[in-house]
C-alpha cells in the first residue's frame, strides 16, 4: 500500500516505480511460463535412485510458483477487464502464431493455463470481460498506439 506524504512529488515517484515493478515482475513470470522445457530434461532412463529427476522436480516447483504468483497477481497485472481481455487474445494470437511456424522452441501452454486460472477466480465478471459484441482487434490496436 501507498502512504500519502506531505508532498505530492514522492507519492507520485513511489508509484511510478511501483508500476515499474509490476510492469518487470509481469514480463519476467510470463516469460518463464512460456519457456519450454528441454526435452532431453524430461526424458530420464535409468535412473533407479532419482538422482538425475531431481533437478527436474525443482524445475517444476520453480514453474508451479511462478504460475501460482501469475495467478495471484493477475488483478495487478491486467487492472481492468480490457486489458484482460487484451491479455488473453495476444496471448491465443502467439499460440496460434507458434502452431503456423512449428515453433515448438517456446510452450506459452503454461502461461496460458496461468492466465485461465486467473480468469477463473471468483473476483473476475467474465461477462465483462468476453462481451459478446466485443471486437478485440481494435482493443489491441489501441493499446498499441
Amino acid at each position: 500500500f501507498l502512504f500519502f506524504k506531505a508532498t505530492g512529488k514522492a507519492v507520485v515517484e513511489e508509484t511510478s516505480k511501483l508500476a515499474e515493478c509490476i510492469g518487470k515482475t509481469r514480463t519476467l513470470l510470463r516469460k518463464i511460463l512460456s519457456e519450454g522445457v528441454d526435452h532431453c530434461m524430461v526424458k530420464l532412463d535409468n535412473d533407479p535412485q532419482g538422482y538425475l529427476s531431481q533437478p527436474l522436480s525443482l524445475l517444476e516447483a520453480v514453474l508451479q510458483e511462478c504460475h501460482n504468483t501469475f495467478t495471484a497477481c493477475f488483478h495487478s497485472f491486467y487492472p481492468t477487464p480490457a486489458l484482460q481481455w487484451a491479455c488473453l487474445c495476444d496471448l491465443l494470437n502467439c499460440l496460434d502464431q507458434d502452431i503456423q511456424e512449428a515453433n515448438f522452441k517456446t510452450s506459452s501452454s503454461r502461461l496460458l493455463a496461468a492466465v485461465m486460472s486467473a480468469l477463473c477466480h471468483t473476483s473476475v465478471k467474465l461477462t465483462s470481460i468476453f462481451p459478446i459484441a466485443y471486437d478485440g482487434e481494435v482493443l489491441l490496436r489501441s493499446i498499441v498506439k
